[in-house]
């Protein structure tokens, strides 16, 4: 079993996971060569599980979803496909679509009682670290960002270079 902490995204994961496949190989090999193989064991279909294959698109963000579910699905799809939203239209560069893939999200309360009813999207509050936003039943802290056409930063240095407004400004499911 490989455990997965509370930080473990899923590019941390493949790689533990490609070690110890490495490691099991090797020792499978070595149990082969010296006919030491235990027997083998057949599959039982009815706990055989099927996934679908990830699509880019699989990684837009949906506001209003759970925080925990955000959460989960940025830290799982770190680093490919990514999870995404798209910027107020305001801060988009000509000719492109306003992507912002959001690369790690620490869960924020919310503070205030009026903040629960705003709309899932909403930036609630500008924190030093980056902007704080509404989910469907709490809200996340956007800790790490890349905006389309630029570098990854962390949330201050992505709120440095707009304008953003607590309460105004949405983070759009396009």
């Amino acid at each position: 079993l490989e455990p997965i902490y509370p930080d473990t995204t899923g590019g941390d994961l493949m790689n533990d996971l490609s070690i110890a496949g490495a490691v099991t190989l090797a020792k499978a090999l070595k149990m082969l060569d010296s006919n030491t193989l235990p027997p083998e064991v057949p599959q039982d279909e009815a706990y055989a599980t099927h996934v679908k294959k990830l699509k880019k698109s699989d990684g837009l963000i949906r506001w209003d979803s759970p925080a925990l579910e955000i959460e989960r699905k940025i830290r799982a799809y770190n680093p490919w496909p990514g999870c995404y939203t798209f910027m107020p239209v305001r801060f988009r560069r000509k000719g492109n679509t306003g992507r912002l893939v959001v690369g790690r999200a620490k869960f924020a309360k919310l503070e205030r009682e009026e903040w629960r009813s705003a709309a899932p999207g909403t930036v609630l509050k500008l924190e030093k670290c980056g902007p704080v936003v509404k989910c469907l039943d709490t809200a996340l802290l956007l800790v790490e960002l890349k905006p389309e056409g630029s570098s990854a930063m962390d949330g201050g240095a992505f709120l440095r270079g707009r304008s953003l407004t607590a309460g105004e400004d949405v983070f759009l499911n396009e």
